[in-house]
């Protein structure tokens, strides 16, 4: 799993920012873009929009909020906002056709390890239609600043236990394979010259082939300890003619 090193809240770089902006003055005196916001949070708010395809703004952080919970400390931003258009409830957020927008948002944050609708025990929360107070925004929060979301966590977990399998798959190949070579001397026909269906099947030319098939297959497979190259040796060895 990939590591940062701890940030504390800083200042808002819009630059870095695609799929999100902060708007002052929409919700009473709060001034997003001049507050001091954790910047792992917005890494995945903006990462949640991205994939979600829309544009969602920050309309409350520390300024304009009340002074307790994430808020005061940077660790929670309020979006009030999404593809433009605001929403004091469910039913408004339908009638201006962002309901599901805001849902696609939720759930990506959902995927990255937010917990839905239950902040309190939990790092990362994002509260929404449902939870009390929060039919007219989304609530995003999280505590720490390091680290990476569940979600790529999973993929690289993924990846690792796929690469594995076929790294099992090819050394079994090889094994069954290579256990079946026959010395020249049983040899009942050339080993490239005659390619009839009976000449491929005494000799090792369909192993060849067979073997040069699976070593072009197109997978993204790490094998360690140049196990690979080793069995092309060998088996170059045992070819000899």
């Amino acid at each position: 799993m990939k590591k940062y090193l701890n940030e504390a809240p800083s200042s808002v770089n819009k630059s870095l920012y695609h799929n999100t902006d902060f708007r002052d003055g929409v919700v009473g005196k709060s001034t997003p873009s001049k507050d001091k916001i954790n910047p792992s949070l917005l890494a995945d708010v903006e990462k949640a929009a991205k994939a979600a395809n829309v544009k969602v703004s920050v309309t409350t952080a520390v300024t304009g909020h009340k002074n307790s919970g994430r808020h005061p400390k940077g660790n929670a931003v309020d979006i009030a906002m999404v593809n433009g258009k605001g929403f004091g409830s469910k039913s408004e957020a339908k009638s201006n056709g962002i309901y599901d927008h805001i849902n696609r948002f939720v759930d990506e944050l959902v995927k990255m390890g937010y917990k839905k609708n239950s902040e309190s025990g939990n790092d990362k929360a994002v509260l929404t239609f449902g939870f009390p107070g929060h039919d007219n925004h989304v609530h995003v929060s999280r505590n720490s600043d390091s680290g990476t979301s569940s979600s790529d966590e999973t993929k690289d977990d993924d990846t690792k236990d796929n690469q594995d399998n076929t790294k099992d798959k090819i050394d079994n190949n090889l094994k069954t394979m290579t256990s079946d070579i026959k010395p020249k001397s049983d040899f009942k026909t050339p080993l490239f010259g005659d390619t009839s269906a009976e000449a491929e099947d005494s000799s090792n030319y369909g192993l060849v082939n067979k073997f040069i098939d699976m070593i072009t297959h197109k997978e993204n497979v790490e094998i360690k300890n140049n196990t690979l190259s080793e069995e092309i040796k060998r088996i170059k060895q045992l070819l000899k003619w």
